[in-house]
């Protein structure tokens, strides 16, 4: 019937509770349930932190979402058949948009009620053990409220102004160009050199004549000349 491995509310069964003003004791995994006098209509619940995200009413083992802005899925894990009826004993929830988170819930069933603190959760499982009256029949689920705080969405960064276009330089102005230089005067050419005049020849000198031979050196020769052609 209960999954015993999911979150329940242990009653007077299974823990020893004092007395009982109205309230039933608190169970295990930050559950707190209490009685009727403390429960009212669930028209008058204020959620003790953050805001209602979302209401669902159960028809048996059927639910649906009939308020809240919060997109918030609700499946029956833990029902009874009996006697032609179905009633809801547990139930696992999910967070089906992005933008909220879950702090606290409240359960309601017969003449009782449950409290569950979450953790800005997102998703989870409840299991629940409402009483019906004072007989302590177990009632199903008949109502649900989830509380918490929608996320701002962050908004988009402006987008940086695109940066001026740094204005052009101005072109220089162009350097005047320099006058050309005036061309130098050619230098005058030189005067010739007049031509020295040739110098005039020497005369030649006049040959010196031959002295002539003595007369006994004649002599010697012509006689040597005589005698060589005598074959002596």
């Amino acid at each position: 019937m209960v999954d015993s491995t999911r979150r329940k509310i242990l009653l007077a069964s299974s823990i020893t509770i004092g007395s009982l003003s109205g309230c039933v004791g608190s169970a295990q995994n930050n559950l707190s349930q209490q009685g009727d006098t403390n429960c009212g209509p669930p028209g008058q619940f204020e959620c003790p932190d953050g805001e209602l995200l979302a209401v669902h009413e159960f028809d048996g083992c059927s639910v649906s979402q009939t308020e809240g802005d919060c997109d918030i899925a609700v499946e029956v894990e833990e029902s009874e058949d009996g006697n032609g009826s179905c009633d809801a004993f547990g139930f696992s929830w999910a967070v089906e948009n992005d933008d909220c988170t879950v702090s606290h819930i409240r359960v309601y069933g017969g003449s009782d009620c449950v409290d569950i603190d979450q953790d800005n959760e997102t998703d989870g499982d409840v299991s629940t053990d409402l009483q019906a009256g004072q007989g302590g029949q177990q009632a199903g689920i008949s109502n649900i409220r989830f509380c918490g705080n929608f996320e701002e969405p962050e908004e988009p960064e402006e987008p940086e102004e695109p940066e001026e276009p740094e204005e052009p330089e101005e072109p220089e102005e162009p350097e005047e160009p320099e006058e050309p230089e005036e061309p130098e005067e050619p230098e005058e050419p030189e005067e010739p050199e007049e031509p020295e005049e040739p110098e005039e020849p020497e005369e030649p000198e006049e040959p010196e004549e031959p002295e002539e031979p003595n007369a006994k050196e004649k002599k010697k020769k012509k006689a040597k000349k005589g005698s060589e052609d005598d074959g002596y």
